[in-house]
């Protein structure tokens, strides 16, 4: 598990970095990809891609001082407009960063709409980093195009997908398509094994307190 973190200044940046850090997690994800308006308004998540000095500024220095973690990032392409992200992609290339993982949609969007390829193309092509493509995925093909277009792509994140494709990740890396028999019959034990425990966690909290 790699934790995400939703900060909106480098001193929260550090206070977050700080606190999950000391957990021992080595990894962390920056979230600039959230598109809720909620958070989008404080300048948080996609928000905060509108405004290309506070980008520098929570990112640059602060990852800097943690040469032990590695970071990686969740963006879209922009808040308001597709043009955004090409602002930024000079200032994200001269960062420390693991991989990018690009929403191919703005955050006013959220998730309506079809994906702008044309607009991840122009970040793919100048992107240094490892670059994952995500967005509308829901189906073996759609994972299949986006590889055959974007062929240096690192990955593909399937995201809200798996939400009603459960075993997509399944089919593309066994190269088959399941039916719903097959579906259940797969999703089922990996339900009960995940939410068994759970009953056990909370009663063990509950003696706790």
């Amino acid at each position: 598990m790699i934790p995400q973190i939703l900060p909106g200044s480098a001193d929260e940046f550090r206070l977050l970095t700080d606190a999950v850090g000391g957990k021992g997690y080595r990894q962390i994800d920056i979230n600039l990809g959230c598109p809720f308006p909620m958070i989008a308004g404080k300048h948080k998540g996609a928000g905060m891609l509108l405004y290309p000095a506070q980008v520098a500024e929570v990112l640059l220095a602060p990852i800097a001082e943690y040469p032990e973690i590695q970071f990686s990032l969740k963006m879209r392409l922009g808040w308001e407009n597709a043009s955004e992200c090409m602002v930024l992609v000079e200032l994200l290339n001269a960062l420390r960063l693991s991989r990018i993982a690009l929403h191919a949609r703005t955050g006013k969007q959220q998730y309506k709409g079809h994906p702008d390829l044309e607009a991840f193309q122009g970040f793919y092509e100048l992107c240094q980093h490892p670059l994952y493509y995500n967005g509308g995925i829901e189906s073996l093909s759609d994972i299949r195009q986006i590889l055959i277009r974007f062929p240096l792509l690192k990955g593909v994140f399937i995201g809200r997908g798996l939400l009603s494709s459960p075993l997509l990740a399944k089919e593309f890396k066994g190269n088959e398509t399941f039916c719903p028999n097959n579906v259940c019959q797969y999703i089922l034990p990996s339900m009960k094994s995940f939410f068994q425990p759970i009953p056990r966690y909370f009663k063990e909290k509950l003696n706790c307190w």
